[in-house]
C-alpha cells in the first residue's frame, strides 16, 4: 500500500516539474496567481512577449499548454468557454517555479532545460 501511494505521489509530482518546465506555462501560473480567473484573450495579452502575436499565443495556450495545466491539476480551463481560472494548485506552483528560476538565476552553469535548447538552436 506504502510503495503505491509513493507511486502515485511520485507521478503526481513528476507531471508537475514537467508541466513547470515550459517558461509558458510558468508565465500562465504567475499571471493566475497575480490577477485570478482570466479570458484566454485577456491571459495571452498579459503573457505574451512584446514580438509575439497575441493569436498565435492564444492558440498555444489553448492547445498545448492550458490542456496540460489543467490535465496537473494546476489551473481550471474551460476550453469551450475559453476561461481560465487559479485551481487548488496554482499558489504551489508558483511557488515552485519562482524557486527554480531563482536556482537557475543562481547556478548559471547548469544545463539548460529541454525547452531552453530548444530556443538556442
Amino acid at each position: 500500500m506504502r510503495d503505491s501511494m509513493r507511486s502515485n505521489a511520485g507521478s503526481e509530482s513528476e507531471a508537475v516539474f514537467e508541466c513547470l518546465a515550459e517558461k509558458r506555462r510558468r508565465d500562465v501560473v504567475a499571471a493566475l496567481r497575480g490577477r485570478g480567473a482570466a479570458s484566454l484573450r485577456e491571459l495571452a495579452d498579459s503573457i505574451a512577449d512584446p514580438n509575439d502575436r497575441t493569436e498565435r499565443v492564444e492558440l498555444e495556450l489553448h492547445h498545448r499548454h492550458l490542456p496540460k495545466l489543467a490535465d496537473a491539476g494546476l489551473a481550471e480551463y474551460d476550453p469551450d468557454d475559453r476561461t481560465i481560472e487559479p485551481s487548488e494548485g496554482t499558489a504551489a506552483a508558483d511557488v515552485v517555479a519562482r524557486t527554480v528560476e531563482q536556482c537557475g538565476a543562481l547556478c548559471p552553469d547548469a544545463e539548460p532545460t529541454r525547452s531552453d535548447r530548444a530556443r538556442l538552436e
